[in-house]
């Protein structure tokens, strides 16, 4: 009986999936050994594949997307594909190390929440990003506590533990395919008085493919904007 799923959504991941997804599995084999891991390639065209394949462990399930459709995309068909009660979904760039997913497991086994999300700005977090990446992360958190008055300080942290059952309604309620996902996601739980907690992580950055520029950044506001106004007429309706 599978108990734990992991979601892992890549794309051009070639560097370091290999050897995060071997840390993974010997990790899950010792602590939570009723797991499968689901790794959505979502339209790479470097040896991603290759380099899955690769990891010799048949918790692993490759899917792949012929094109790139996008973060939530990739999360919401995982999902969907899900067999466990504890939903987890993880970052593929290796950023987070696996130990301390123990707690983020524990935060719903205990029954007390129904999502945990990493907060990377806890002062007990110990994070190694790029100056740039912080200011924009609390640049964006500034622009969502404005736009949707969430009480939430970092909803775009890679790593987040779900309970199934509690969240399978609301995942599948959130539209955005994209950057948002996650913000959409934590705003529907919100607003439908779901239990989140926010963790404290470890996160050691490895800025393989040169980060946030303005491109992504303009994408992301314009994401959020096209969500605000959407709530605005869910509610208004």
């Amino acid at each position: 009986m599978i108990k734990y799923s992991i979601i892992i959504p890549a794309y051009n991941e070639e560097a370091g999936i290999k050897g995060y997804l071997s840390n993974l599995t010997k990790f899950f084999d010792v602590r939570f050994p009723n797991y499968e891991i689901i790794v959505i390639d979502d339209g790479s065209v470097d040896k991603t594949a290759k380099e899955i394949k690769a990891v010799k462990s048949n918790k692993i399930k490759y899917i792949k997307f012929i094109e790139n459709q996008g973060k939530g995309k990739a999360l919401k068909f995982g999902f969907s594909q899900s067999k466990g009660n504890i939903v987890i979904f993880i970052d593929a760039g290796g950023d987070f190390p696996p130990k301390q997913i123990s707690n983020f497991i524990k935060a719903i086994e205990q029954d007390k929440f129904d999502i945990a999300i990493a907060n990377k700005w806890d002062k007990k977090s110990r994070i190694n990003y790029s100056l740039k990446r912080k200011i924009f992360s609390k640049i964006f958190r500034k622009i969502n506590s404005i736009l949707f008055k969430i009480n939430i300080s970092d909803t775009q942290a890679g790593l987040k533990a779900l309970n199934k059952k509690r969240t399978e309604n609301i995942i599948s309620k959130v539209e955005n395919n994209g950057f948002v996902f996650d913000l959409e996601l934590l705003i529907l739980a919100s607003r439908n008085n779901l239990k989140i907690i926010e963790l404290p992580v470890i996160l050691n950055w490895k800025n393989k493919k040169g980060g946030i520029n303005l491109k992504t950044a303009l994408k992301m506001l314009k994401q959020t904007l096209t969500l605000r106004n959407r709530l605005i007429k869910i509610s208004n309706n």
